[in-house]
């Protein structure tokens, strides 16, 4: 380990700022960081040159090679993003740019006066997400942003890949070993350009934060990172304060060990020459709570996530992912049977479930969650406001799988409007095969049609739907709940009858038995709408639930129905 200097607190209230272009290769500075607890430290700049237009255009970058603090072992590191860098006393800009594997501690530097322009934006917070803008795909000898390091608690081993896949496309590395909650005597008016901050994503039983550094306090108003976080633009997220335990020195990345500390403020502006927020404001996050029931008894990991069109369902995801790990375990066989219930903001509720069963059974139940969250998130419809996500899992330390391995029929010859046994054999994993017989009626409406039947599991027979016809975006919120709510349990047994019948949709809307005349004029009249094509009409519906979770699907093709 190294020794840490602890400089004098420096006068760095309001100061004033340098142009980038004013600045003169071989002028030398200081800049600010926390190297061990929330104490401010200093290091020594010298500035290189300004590069003009390299970010993107009117986007100026001021390189500078860094020296002290044990950076000559470091290198640049992972959480400083945001440093303050002070030359003859007037701020410069914030540490924010580096080269993977570069052999010195040379930076790019975020010009202060592009960052301020933050704290003329309205930090109330927004009222809707856009979308994130993903960071370009680098190279070795690209210059980038420095990454953030996410430190992770309360999340086992087996969380750490899927949390990596969501993170480090957008630039942050997640860290697990650290990052639980740590109490500072600190005031929030103690925080300082150079402090360590941290942005919140998850809270409660476990934490996910990133960690950079307060480039400039003004008022309550804070800037840091001198670079994006998410690039979404208004933001509402926990800022807090954080403890450094010291400095991980890495050949490949240098990092910083931190926990997070107590909130002390919300960030709101998250741009591409940096993030601002506002001291003492209370960010609002979506409450997610995971009860699991298994073997090993009842757990429930409470939790509130970033409300983010973005990263929401990811964050639900992940929070399954490690109460399952906890209560139970996330590899072996097992059959989960999952609810989950969205309450949205006006008070209506999406209820869905489905059933899982396997040797990854628990890994697809934590990512299947994620799919309505997300359908709900990014709808883009203005009345759909999540207020808290609630799943409930039960699992069981067996499996429960069968394939249908064949299906007859009795009589040999249909007729329409009489009954029709269908003889089903099912073949259970690590189980002897089963038979079921059931009777179902073949329309009357089926005579003269070419008829199939279908059998499927629940979500086979949405995917069934989905290749019929052309299914429009939910036009309302209401459209969109029952569309949710459909069933898909894949322990439910379909059976569809189709007639070889092609029809219409106006509109979304099945229309399967229009005179050609009545099809023709709608094809040609755009004043109607959407106007697509169904390839067949579905004649019978049947459901009925099975002890196992089905894994294949079986089609009876039974030829035109003459009598």
């Amino acid at each position: 380990m190294f020794a840490v200097v602890v400089c004098q607190q420096p006068a760095l209230a309001n100061p004033e700022t340098w142009d980038a272009d004013d600045l003169i290769a071989g002028q030398k500075g200081v800049g600010y960081c926390v190297l061990q607890g929330t104490q401010l430290d200093s290091f020594e700049v010298e500035i290189l040159g300004v590069q003009h237009d390299v970010i993107q255009p009117g986007r100026d970058l001021i390189l500078a090679r860094l020296s002290g603090a044990n950076l000559e072992e470091t290198g640049l590191f992972h959480g400083m993003s945001g440093s303050p860098v002070f030359v003859e006393g007037m701020l410069v800009g914030a540490v924010a740019h580096g080269w993977t594997f570069s052999m010195e501690p040379i930076c790019g530097i975020t010009p202060i006066r592009e960052m301020l322009d933050l704290l003329e934006q309205d930090l109330s917070g927004p009222n809707e997400y856009p979308m994130a803008a993903a960071p370009p795909v680098g190279t070795l000898h690209r210059i980038e942003p420095l990454p953030l390091p996410v430190w992770v608690s309360g999340a086992g081993r087996g969380v750490e890949a899927f949390l990596a896949d969501v993170l480090e496309p957008m630039g942050m590395i997640p860290v697990t070993g650290l990052g639980a909650s740590a109490s500072t005597t600190n005031p929030p008016g103690d925080l300082k350009p150079g402090s360590s901050v941290g942005v919140q994503m998850v809270r409660g039983d476990m934490s996910v934060s990133a960690i950079g550094t307060v480039t400039w306090i003004e008022g309550d108003r804070v800037l840091a990172f001198g670079h994006p976080y998410l690039s979404v633009g208004a933001v509402d997220m926990p800022m807090t304060r954080t403890v450094v335990h010291g400095i991980l020195p890495s050949q490949y990345s240098s990092f910083v060990l931190g926990s997070t500390g107590e909130t002390i403020g919300a960030l709101r502006q998250d741009r591409s020459v940096g993030v601002a927020g506002l001291l003492g404001e209370e960010a609002w996050m979506l409450p997610v709570a995971v009860t699991v029931d298994g073997p090993s008894g009842t757990r429930t990991l409470k939790t509130e996530v970033l409300d983010h069109s973005l990263l929401s369902s990811s964050l639900a995801q992940i929070v399954v992912f490690s109460a399952l790990e906890s209560a139970e375990r996330l590899l072996g066989l097992a059959s989960l049977d999952v609810q989950l219930l969205v309450t949205l903001s006006d008070g209506r509720e999406v209820i869905w479930n489905q059933v899982f069963s396997g040797l990854h059974a628990p890994l697809f139940a934590a990512r299947g969650v994620g799919g309505p969250i997300a359908s709900l998130v990014w709808s883009g419809l203005q009345d759909v406001r999540l207020e808290r996500v609630d799943v409930h899992i039960d699992v069981r330390d067996d499996v429960r799988v069968a394939r249908i391995a064949s299906v007859r029929h009795e009589p040999q010859q249909p007729r329409a409007g009489r009954p029709l046994t269908l003889q089903i054999e099912l073949a259970p994993v690590q189980a002897p095969r089963q038979q079921m017989d059931i009777d179902v009626i073949l329309p009357a409406s089926a005579r003269g049609l070419p008829v199939q039947i279908q059998l499927g599991s629940g979500s086979a027979a949405l995917s069934w739907v989905a290749q019929r016809q052309d299914e429009l975006p939910p036009r309302t919120s209401d459209e969109l709940l029952r569309r949710l709510e459909r069933p898909r349990r894949d322990d439910e047994l379909v059976i569809e009858i189709v007639a070889d019948a092609p029809g219409l949709s106006v509109g979304g809307q099945s229309m399967p038995s229009l005179p050609a005349s009545v099809g023709r004029w709608l094809q040609q009249t755009p004043s109607v709408g959407h106007v697509g094509r169904v390839s067949g009409r579905v004649l019978h519906t049947q459901r009925m639930r099975v002890p196992y979770v089905l894994e294949n699907e079986q089609v009876i093709d039974l030829g035109s129905i003459d009598r």
